[in-house]
């Protein structure tokens, strides 16, 4: 029998790992990739451009709970942000049995695009946006609140670059979550810090400006 890790029961570790594995096996475009992933025929949208982001909601023994946002340009080269939440439900060999989604699409101008896949590049308006919320970052003293949404939010939209994964991963430690920010580091091929963020909180402005890390 086909199986596809982790399989249930789910724990807060393995659900994170399981929405994960969704969302990149989505963003490959991929139809195929996506088909193996399920017990169900899964449709494929010819959606261009399409970037997608999940983030774990809740989760029982064989059920996840996502809340999910994606965006896409047309055949007629019109943009589209289609948002909503998912729940799945997964078979014992770790494949989806069934699953109900909410979507709703809201038409966008390619200028309001949030959802830019950068990859090993930063581009220049977005590196100064990560400079400035890493230096926000200390002023809060590494705490969750306004500072924190702003980065993280500034993170999430623009995954892909191994700068702004590092980052992330930086945000998710401060909030607690160490497995997501595990996940984030290594995406970023990074060692996961501490819990001394000051030191990696220096680190970083140094390695995004092109500087020699502080010894």
């Amino acid at each position: 029998m086909e199986t596809l890790s982790p399989l249930p029961p789910l724990t807060r570790e393995s659900a994170i790992q399981k929405v994960r594995l969704a969302e990149d096996g989505w963003n490959t475009r991929d139809a195929a990739k996506v088909a193996t992933a399920n017990t169900l025929d899964t449709k494929w949208l010819r959606e261009i451009d399409y970037r997608l982001i999940k983030e774990l909601w809740a989760f029982t023994d064989n059920r996840i709970a996502v809340r999910y946002a994606y965006e896409w340009l047309d055949d007629t080269h019109n943009w589209f942000r289609s948002y909503g939440n998912e729940n799945c439900e997964f078979a014992g060999n770790g494949l989806m049995q069934d699953r109900f989604a909410s979507i709703n699409d809201l038409p966008i101008a390619e200028a309001d695009r949030k959802f830019r896949q950068v990859g090993s590049r930063i581009m220049s308006q977005v590196k100064a946006q990560l400079l400035d919320a890493v230096e926000r970052l200390k002023e809060d003293n590494f705490k969750t609140g306004p500072n924190w949404n702003s980065c993280h939010d500034l993170c999430q939209s623009n995954e892909g670059s191994p700068d702004l994964d590092w980052v992330h991963g930086l945000v998710h430690l401060i909030e607690g979550d160490k497995s997501n920010a595990s996940y984030w580091y290594r995406r970023a091929g990074k060692t996961q810090a501490s819990q001394e963020f000051e030191g990696e909180w220096l680190s970083i402005p140094n390695e995004l400006k092109g500087a020699p890390n502080p010894e």
